[in-house]
């Protein structure tokens, strides 16, 4: 069995730089998003006048005494940022004619992102189960990602960044509903895809069984149905790249046909 956690951490690594500070010093929160404004966050921001009231330790002795004034240091507002996860467990996402699921790169690339991010101190909340629970490493998150769960009905829990992994094979109008009720505007859509299912390249007669547990279909020429499948395929595709980009948000494709360290690397 291939491990999705050293796939993973592989992963992790590529992704990383993109979770770092634009200062790339190594700071022991790393993670946090600098808001740009005054707070309680360990960055100085600038120097004030001391005004009755404020604290005596952050009179910035040193300052007050070159500039003539008392002055106070006031501090950028850093915070943790927080990252969204669900990860689609419906039973099409174990199809593959390649060398992984797609249930199989779902989960890597959750892991890869989950761990990019909790590594440099950020809040992770997996949408695995119930009630939602928050993660701070990559084992106890993947010990909870096989739980079975739902697609999300309702608003999702507040965060930063979202990250949806899914083959998105629902109706429109379905995954319009979802992306209405996500708030981030840091949203991340990770589409799994196997290539039989972009090409579509069967012949003769075949019979498709159905993963979800309904009745198996019998095709007696697929090679005359590759046309309008691909059609409404490309349709679906061009469809979700649209509410995407609605919402500013961005979408990575990953096929089934190797570990995503090398496909995305």
């Amino acid at each position: 069995m291939i491990s999705r956690v050293a796939e993973a951490l592989a992963l992790s690594d590529l992704l990383a730089p993109a979770f770092m500070p634009l200062s790339h010093q190594p700071r022991p929160w790393q993670g946090a998003a600098p808001r740009q404004r005054r707070g309680r966050g360990t960055e100085f921001w600038q120097f004030r006048p001391y005004t009755a009231g404020d604290d005596a330790a952050r009179i910035a002795w040193r300052a007050s005494a070159r500039y003539r004034q008392p002055l106070t240091k006031e501090h950028e507002d850093a915070v943790p940022s927080s990252l969204t996860l669900w990860v689609d467990r419906r039973p099409t996402m174990g199809f593959t004619t390649a060398q992984r699921t797609k249930q199989h790169q779902a989960d890597v690339m959750a892991l890869a992102w989950g761990w990019a991010m909790a590594r440099q101190g950020d809040w992770l909340i997996s949408l695995q189960g119930g009630p939602h629970q928050r993660y701070h490493d990559i084992l106890s998150l993947e010990r909870d990602l096989d739980k079975p769960v739902v697609f999300p009905q309702g608003p999702l829990p507040p965060a930063d960044k979202v990250l949806l992994c899914s083959d998105f094979l629902y109706p429109q109008e379905t995954l319009a509903a979802l992306f209405s009720t996500i708030a981030a505007d840091d949203g991340h859509l990770c589409v799994l895809y196997d290539p039989a299912e972009a090409a579509f390249p069967y012949q003769g007669p075949i019979r498709f069984r159905d993963l979800a547990g309904g009745s198996d279909c019998l095709v007696e020429d697929a090679q005359a149905l590759r046309p309008s499948y691909q059609t409404r395929y490309t349709e679906h595709r061009q469809a979700l790249d649209t509410l995407a980009a609605q919402r500013g948000w961005l979408v990575t494709r990953c096929s089934t046909e190797g570990p995503l360290a090398e496909i995305l690397g």
